[in-house]
């Protein structure tokens, strides 16, 4: 059976009518779900019974008739809590009691185990198990003294033991808690008597504060002071966050780093006017909140983002529902559905089914059909069981029939899920309507039959006339007759207890799945065989039978082979060969999504949701859910799934890039590589995308899964599941409905169900649903390759043909597909494989189809599109224009972009609003085009007022609509028109108009308003009014108006007025001409100048002939005719003509033309406009002779022009170049140009000499440029000897470049006599011998570089005694407060050694030794250290002070000496 949609019905529980239930929990076991429901006790009689726990299974019914009650059964339940699954199988169910105990019931042994010696006499208010089930915490809210939270231990039998109470007096009552488990660090056990540490948890209470606690009796207050009563406490494991909402709209969040709460974030939420009603986790982060309205809200705790699910957008919920309250919500997180139910009794389940866009995050949650409890029913509770699809709602009713629940009673009810079947065999359908109700249709003619059981279905199953349905507790099995008229209601023939979750029928067999095994029983139960799954595969979820049989009398079916396939809960598909009497193993099992994840580990987790298999077994389909991990919600996967047997291979085709979720896969019984599935948008498809498509496909053996078609029957079934009308199809086209989904594939029909599937039955009972009509809820809908046929034409063969046809088309096999089809002969059939063509895009395969039909038109429109170069969409859109499909051609065009056809197809249909609106869109070029045509039409139809409107929008009014007007001899309305439009073009039309009908006044006044002067003058001139037309012209400089008025001057003999009218014009020509002929002289030299130069050279004639020589060379010159104006000047002597003529001379001029005018020049002395000529004649020798005789200056275009560069590949010689170069050089040299000189000495390669003359013009930043360009040792060094004349000392960068130059020209030498400048000049100028010292290093080091230089290592030598003494000399200064005898004694020790006053001033010697001994007021030393100064006729005033010397000598009684050595000499050397 095919799943339809899902439905929550909802289901009393017997075991609880009349009873107050005060609450229930679900058991966690799937295998196994339990179901413990609180009771309260009531009133019997003058004694006070009290309340008890029922345990109940997942139908409802009493578990073992277990029933659980304190010792003096006295008390009632308030707080049920199950224990994790995973220890002990969660067999251990925690009850607190309004007495205060804390009890403990074990599903093993039917015990119950109670302590209340901590809370009683007081209510428990909390009851919470650890995540190892090894602790349970409990709380009461007693008003006086402090609240009490117990710490429970439980050992392996259920026996709770309390191990640390906790007092918190500023808590108030305990409401909430939460156990801590990230980040847990279990200590090392030791001992088997020991436990590992259970994790800590936090409580809260209705003070507005929370604790932190641990077993071990630690307990401290947490946060205080919250602001408002706790109204839910929630933590996330993920991001260790403990989460509070609080009673005044307040989420607060805790990062529990440490187990120290450390505050993250507090936001006021959004609520609706009641508050706060409920939250709850729904899905990782994910906060849902219900607060009194119709907005469920969401929040990303960790992002911070939230998003909203509106009732309102819920399908199917009635209006007045959408804006009852939310009041209570449940969440299961293995398949992330979310239940919410409002205070009116409405609910709604949502399906996470993710994919959505991250700024649409509502996508992800897809609602279900809502249901309604029922009227008077306020839901207080949801809570999902531990299988899917198990819901049950605790409500209050307030009229309750129950007996006796009272105004505040509470009642439970189960809300089973059901998925409502679809299933088709042999032309019936079977339809579930409901949880009770199935239809059964013939498909073809619309008779239907009701079945309805008092069991609550979960599937179908149909062979032939025999229907099995099935609980999941019993199996009934029915049979019809289907020759009855009407349809009779379905007899029952068998029925017996099982525990099949599906099953299928095949002859008088009915297949079982049954935990790991397909069990194969006979219509009254008996087991007649198993077919076993292993332990890997999983336990059987989905099954299908299919294979060949024959149809006899009454709907009788005889098998002639069958095979089954099973989809397993792990995600593999296995199948048997059921032709026989006992099942074969058709295939192994084989698992269909494999592969490793990109982040590594295992496989996603998979199971089968739909199977279906072949009739010969060849191939099985099947979709899957897939689960990234062990505790993820399930999600469909995007994939469509095909096992081929043959080769065991895994076919699959995904359909996640179109945004689509594949389902109901179904293969056709006799095309078995055809399989049809349909598919729905995922989250992530963009609006608009179709609610629903049938997607056919291939099963090809190299190319895997091609997509056949996709169709969306959502837009067009209801009416077109057959627009052919065969008779006795069932096509319903009078009766809109919305298709809800494919029930099946035969061909040539897709066979669809619609909406009225998912509402109870739509028909007035039995007997009206057998009449058949448009009461049917199945449809069927042509595939392509049929649309249009006769039904009669659709036999065995053609159908084969065409099909074969498709799937060689669909995998590019052209020579095969015409092959499937050649032996076919009616038209119809190949006009129908043309139509396909338009879908398929397959031009060449409709080329074919047209040659056969013989549709020559057709062919040809087609060809024309290729050979113009058209893609395929247009040329399918030409196609479908030939055969008729215009919506599919507009499609077509649309999708290509092709908008001028587009435009062309809708003007064909007529339909102009819609081609003028597509032609303003996106075909703005055709748009004039377009309403011209348009106007065109209206104009024959004699719609003048709106044929002038497109006119005008046309463009093309100002003489359209003038000729229409005038040949509907409308010519009033014309003028109207025209007068309105105050338009030029229509002026001058109808001044034409008037002007034919000698209407010459009004003609000129609409030339006037036209502005069209030349037609004025013309009418002027016509009339012989030519001051007038002058008048025209003067005012208006219209050329033409006074070109026609010149002509007209002319034929009239007014010569002058002509000229002047022919200048006016522009027309220079006639206006010489006529100024020639009428001898104008004066008139004629200024026209001349201005007309073309053809004229101008006949003008120069008429001035030679006149004699008037200078006005005839002038003209010849600027006509072209340069060597007559030449020969002109020659012949008489016209001196200054021949200047003016010369400077307009070029290189284009005849060189011995020029070299003669040069001759000339220099025979009257103008030496430099003979050096011009002479130049441009490329006479640089005669040039050159005349620069150097006459002086004559060279500037740089004159020094170009001597010596210019030899285009590439022409004759002459580089060195003939080189010596003009060379002696322009020297010519500009001689002049003073140096800057010139050296250009041209480097473009003739000596770039030393072109350094030399920079040198000379003393232009230092050129010369430190073309010394960095020239890259020349010489260059270099030269540079660099320059800039030493410069003051470098007080120019780094100077400097810098002489350092620079001779380190590149590798001048080492020179260099480091350089260096040696700088320290004698750091010495004489500044007395810096620290400088000196350093400077002198450098020049030594460069020095020791240059040891292959003449005298070098006598040069090392003086060098470094230099260095030497300069050093010494240093350090001794150094020594003048530290060590002065040590200074004298270094001091007199350099003035005795030989050479030193080649490296130092001995006066600075002397000086330093005479101020020491000063300071020290030895004066008598002093005095002879001055002395011995004057021996070695060192001058005093450079190094000694006058006033220190006057004293000196005065302390001995001496006058002081006159500056000068002793003896009188007259030295002045300090050395």
């Amino acid at each position: 059976a095919m799943s339809g949609p899902s439905i929550f019905t909802p289901q009393p529980i017997k075991a609880v009518n009349g009873r107050n239930v005060s609450g229930f929990a679900w058991n966690l076991v799937p295998s196994q779900p339990l179901l413990a429901v609180a009771v309260e006790g009531a009133a019997k009689g003058s004694r006070v019974e009290g309340g008890s726990v029922l345990v109940l299974d997942g139908e409802g019914e009493p578990f073992e008739d277990v029933v659980i009650r304190t010792r003096e059964g006295r008390a009632n339940p308030v707080h049920l809590a199950w224990a994790p699954p995973h220890v002990q199988e969660g067999s251990l169910l925690a009850i607190g009691w309004d007495d205060g105990t804390v009890m403990v019931w074990s599903l093993k042994d039917r015990l119950a185990r109670g302590d209340q010696e901590q809370h009683a006499p007081h209510p428990v208010s909390l009851l919470l198990w650890s995540p190892d089930a090894e602790r349970i915490i409990s709380g009461d809210a007693r008003q006086e003294g402090a609240s009490t939270l117990a710490v429970w231990k439980v050992d392996s039998r259920g026996r709770p033991s309390t191990i640390c109470p906790y007092k918190r007096p500023f808590l108030g009552g305990i409401t909430h808690a939460i156990f801590r488990t990230a980040g847990r660090a279990s200590k090392l056990v030791t001992s088997s008597f020991a436990t590992a540490d259970s994790s800590p948890f936090y409580f809260a209470g209705d003070a507005g504060a929370f604790a932190f606690a641990t077993d071990a009796g630690q307990c401290v207050d947490a946060i205080g002071g919250l602001g408002a009563s706790v109204a839910a406490m929630l933590y996330d494991e993920g991001c260790d966050v403990l989460v509070m909402l609080l009673t005044n709209s307040v989420l607060a969040t805790f990062k529990l780093t440490d187990n120290k709460p450390a505050p993250l974030n507090k936001v006021k939420l959004s609520m609706g006017r009641a508050g706060l009603q409920c939250a709850i986790w729904a899905g990782s982060g994910h906060l849902a909140v219900a607060s009194g309205d119709g907005i469920l809200r969401l929040h990303d705790v960790a992002q911070g983002d939230h998003y909203n699910l509106m009732l309102a957008d819920v399908p199917g919920l009635p209006t007045e529902a959408a804006g009852e309250a939310l009041v209570v919500l449940a969440h299961e997180a293995q398949r992330g559905v979310l239940a919410a139910a409002t205070s009116e009794g409405s609910a709604v389940v949502w399906r996470r089914v993710g994919g959505a866009p991250t700024d649409e995050p509502e996508k992800a949650w897809a609602a279900l059909a809502p249901l309604a409890l029922g009227a008077g029913r306020v839901p207080t509770a949801l809570g999902w069981g531990p299988r899917e699809g198990l819901l049950a709602a605790r409500y209050t009713a307030g009229d309750s029939t129950g007996g006796g629940a009272g105004e505040t009673g509470g009642s439970l009810c189960l809300l089973p899920e059901t998925v409502l079947a679809r299933v088709m065999h042999m032309g019936w359908a079977a339809v579930q309507l409901d949880a009770s109700t199935v239809r059964i249709e013939n498909a073809s003619t619309g008779r239907a039959a009701m079945l309805k059981t008092e069991m609550r279905l979960v599937g179908v199953a149909l062979y032939g006339n025999n229907i099995a349905v099935w609980s999941g507790a019993k199996v009934e099995i029915y049979e019809f007759d289907a020759s009855d008229r009407p349809l009779a209601p379905p007899k029952l023939v068998g029925d017996f207890p099982s525990r099949a979750t599906a099953a299928a029928l095949w002859d008088d067999h009915i297949y079982l799945c049954v935990g790991a095994r397909v069990e194969v029983a006979n219509y009254i139960g008996s087991i007649q065989a198993s077919m076993g799954l292993s332990d890997t595969d999983g336990e059987a979820s989905a099954i299908h039978v299919a294979g060949s049989v024959r149809s006899g009398a009454g709907g009788a079916t005889a098998s002639l082979a069958a095979y089954v396939a099973v989809g397993t809960s792990r995600g593999f598909v296995k199948s048997w060969d059921i032709s026989r009497q006992e099942p074969r193993q058709h295939a192994r099992a084989r698992r269909l999504v494999a592969g490793i994840p990109a982040g590594g580990g295992e496989a996603p987790m998979s199971r089968v949701t739909s199977v279906s298999i072949t009739a010969d077994g060849s191939r099985i389909a099947a979709t899957v859910e897939t689960q990234p991990q062990p505790s993820a919600s399930w999600s469909r996967s995007a994939s469509i799934y095909v096992y081929v047997v043959e080769t065991d291979q895994v076919q699959a085709h995904d359909f996640g890039p179109a945004h689509r979720l594949p389902a109901r896969p179904s293969w056709d019984g006799a095309e078995t590589r055809l399989l049809a599935v349909e598919t729905r948008p995922s989250p992530a498809a963009p609006a608009g995308a179709p609610k629903l498509e049938a997607t056919t496909l291939f099963s090809t053996p190299e190319q895997g899964l091609k997509v056949r078609d996709s169709v969306s029957p959502q837009a067009d079934a209801a009416p077109a599941a057959d627009n052919t009308g065969g008779g006795g199809d069932n096509d319903h086209t009078g009766r809109e409905a919305e298709v809800e989904g494919l029930l099946g594939i035969v061909v040539p029909h897709l066979y669809l169900i619609t909406t009225g599937a998912s509402h109870a039955e739509d028909t007035a009972g039995e007997e009206q649903a057998g009449k058949g009509g448009d009461a049917g809820l199945v449809q069927r809908m042509r595939l392509r390759e049929f649309a249009g046929m006769p039904e009669g034409e659709i036999d065995a063969a053609t159908s084969h043909a065409l099909i074969a046809f498709s799937y060689h088309l669909t995998v590019g096999e052209m020579d095969e597909a015409h092959r499937a089809v050649k032996k076919i002969k009616a038209a119809s059939v190949w006009e129908n494989m043309a139509r396909m063509c338009v879908q398929t895009r397959r031009i060449d395969v409709a080329e074919v189809c047209l040659g056969h039909m013989g549709h020559a038109r057709g062919a040809r429109a087609l060809r024309e599109a290729i050979e113009g170069g058209a893609d395929a969409e247009t040329c399918a859109g030409v196609l479908a224009v030939q055969l008729g499909q215009l919506q599919d051609a507009e499609r077509m065009y649309e999708a290509s972009g092709r908008h001028d056809l587009l435009n062309e197809l809708r003007q064909a249909q007529g339909d102009w609003d819609s081609a003028i609106s597509l032609a303003e869109a996106h075909d703005r070029i055709h748009l004039r085009t377009t309403h011209y045509v348009r106007a065109r039409g209206l104009e024959a139809e004699g719609m003048t007022d709106a044929a002038i409107e497109h006119y005008q929008k046309a463009g093309t009014h100002r003489t359209d609509v003038p000729r229409m007007l005038y040949d509907l001899n409308r010519t009033s309305k014309l003028l109207e028109y025209i007068d309105g439009r105050k338009e030029p073009e229509l002026y001058k039309w109808w001044a034409q108009y008037c002007e034919s009908h000698g209407q010459f006044d009004r003609a000129l006044d609409y030339y006037q308003h036209a502005r069209d002067h030349l037609s004025i003058v013309r009418v002027l001139c016509f009339h012989g009014k030519t001051d007038a037309a002058a008048e025209v012209v003067h005012e208006s400089g219209d050329a033409a108006a006074a070109y026609h008025l010149a002509k007209h001057c002319e034929e009239c003999g007014r010569a002058k007025e002509a000229v002047f009218f022919y200048q006016r014009a522009g027309r220079f020509s006639h206006a010489v001409r006529m100024a020639r002929d009428n001898d104008m002289a004066s008139e004629l030299s200024n026209l001349s100048m201005q007309a073309p130069a053809k004229v101008m050279v006949q003008s120069a004639r008429y001035f030679e002939d006149k004699g008037q020589f200078d006005q005839a060379a002038k003209l010849y010159q600027r006509g072209g005719n340069m060597s007559r104006a030449l020969e002109l000047c020659f012949a008489h002597n016209r001196f200054q003509a021949l200047r003016e003529i010369a400077d307009q001379l070029s290189a284009d001029t005849d060189p011995a033309l020029l070299k003669k005018v040069g001759d000339f020049f220099i025979g009257h002395k103008q030496y430099d406009k003979a050096v011009r000529l002479f130049t441009i004649a490329g006479e640089a020798h005669r040039a050159l002779e005349l620069i150097s005789t006459h002086n004559i200056p060279i500037t740089e275009e004159v020094a170009e022009a001597l010596c210019p560069e030899q285009p590439a590949g022409q004759g002459g010689s580089d060195e003939t170049r080189v010596a003009l170069l060379l002696k322009v050089a020297k010519a500009c040299k001689r002049q003073g140009n140096y800057h010139l000189a050296c250009k041209k000495y480097t473009q003739a390669g000596d770039k030393v000499k072109g350094m030399k003359c920079l040198l000379k013009s003393g232009d230092t930043d050129k010369i430190i440029f073309f010394a960095g360009v020239s890259r020349t040792r010489d260059i270099y060094i030269l540079a660099a000897n320059y800039l030493q004349n410069l003051d470098w000392h007080s120019d780094a960068a100077v400097m810098k470049n002489i350092v620079a130059f001779y380190t590149k020209a590798k001048a080492f030498e020179n260099l480091a006599s350089f260096y040696d400048m700088c320290a004698q000049v750091e010495i004489d100028e500044y007395r810096d011998y620290e400088k000196a010292v350093a400077a002198l290093r450098e020049a030594l080091a460069h020095l020791s570089k240059a040891r292959n230089a003449p005298g070098a290592p006598a040069k090392a030598e003086a060098l470094q005694a230099k260095v030497d003494h300069v050093d010494s000399f240093v350090a001794a200064r150094k020594l003048v407060k530290s060590n002065p005898e040590e200074m004298m004694r270094r001091c007199n020790a350099l003035l005795d050694q030989p050479g030193c006053d080649q490296a130092i001033r001995v006066g600075d010697v002397y000086a330093l030794m005479v101020e020491w001994y000063y300071s020290q007021q030895q004066l008598q030393q002093a005095h002879a250290l001055v002395e011995r100064m004057r021996g070695r006729a060192i001058i005093l005033s450079p190094y000694l002070d006058a006033e220190m010397v006057s004293a000196i000598y005065g302390s001995v009684g001496m006058p002081p000496p006159s500056d000068g050595p002793a003896g009188g000499g007259g030295g002045a050397n300090g050395r």
